[in-house]
């Protein structure tokens, strides 16, 4: 709820680095992100940017079904971690991105 008013949050993603992300709010989207492949757009009320640089090469690693499937193993960092009362794996993949799983059952807790 945003304002009092309930958001819609879309996101498909298919096998092949395409995407697409659509948030709306009583039924008018608001914003949308497209990614195929090689080039991408971001659509904020009507108005189109495409993206380049970091934007889109981070808007490819995200559009995978699985982002682990495409990581580096030997840039990850593994640590223990206490995530809310929770014992967890950190799987530290940058400076600034981790995923976590639960200890015990093994499932993603975050990322």
């Amino acid at each position: 709820m945003l304002q009092g008013m309930q958001l819609e949050i879309i996101s498909k993603k298919i096998s092949q680095k395409q995407s697409c992300l659509t948030i709306s709010m009583m039924g008018n989207v608001m914003q949308k992100q497209v990614v195929n492949k090689d080039k991408g757009y971001s659509e904020v009320q009507g108005q189109t940017i495409k993206l380049s640089g970091d934007e889109l090469e981070n808007a490819l690693e995200e559009s995978v079904i699985f982002a682990e499937i495409n990581l580096d193993p030997s840039k990850i960092k593994v640590s223990i971690s206490d995530l809310n009362g929770v014992a967890a794996y950190e799987l530290a993949v940058s400076p600034n991105k981790s995923f976590f799983y639960d200890q015990e059952t093994h499932l993603k807790l975050k990322f």
